[in-house]
């Protein structure tokens, strides 16, 4: 018995960038909502089904992205760090560290790397009347209505 074999198309690959790109999106938008509500009413007022209802994706999204309420304040914290740059904050001050030998230009980099991280927290935190204290572990966000 012989076999006849016929020639299948090959299987398009599947293009998934426009798919990753608004998934970030909508990640984006659930940190930003998050941010907002976080400041706004502070952490234990602050819902699931809020954040989820002012971006209009589920509860079930955000518990499958964040896990809670101290993942969404853990991503938050993150994206903080990373700055506004090509690449996070952190991974171009160790590169800059490993690369540059002159201590002016260190100093003016790191100097730099700084004010990136430090403006995105002054706009995060200092617009707001609620103080944000960060402890050791960024799982826990402490929140206090007082002004200092």
């Amino acid at each position: 018995m012989e076999r006849i074999v016929e020639q299948v198309k090959s299987r398009r690959r599947y293009d998934s960038r426009l798919r990753q790109a608004q998934a970030q999106r909508t990640r984006d938008a659930i940190l930003d909502a998050a941010q907002r509500q976080f400041l706004a009413a502070g952490y234990a007022a602050t819902t699931i089904a809020g954040i989820a209802g002012e971006v209009g994706v589920s509860v079930e999204t955000i518990y499958k992205a964040f896990g809670g309420k101290s993942g969404l304040v853990r991503a938050i914290y993150d994206r903080g760090l990373t700055g506004r740059g090509p690449s996070p904050a952190y991974e171009r001050s160790d590169q800059m560290r490993e690369q540059e030998t002159d201590p002016v230009t260190i100093m003016r980099n790191w100097g730099r790397l700084t004010s990136e991280v430090g403006s995105w927290l002054a706009d995060a935190i200092g617009s707001s009347r609620t103080t944000y204290r960060v402890t050791a572990r960024p799982t826990i966000w402490l929140a206090t209505s007082e002004v200092r």
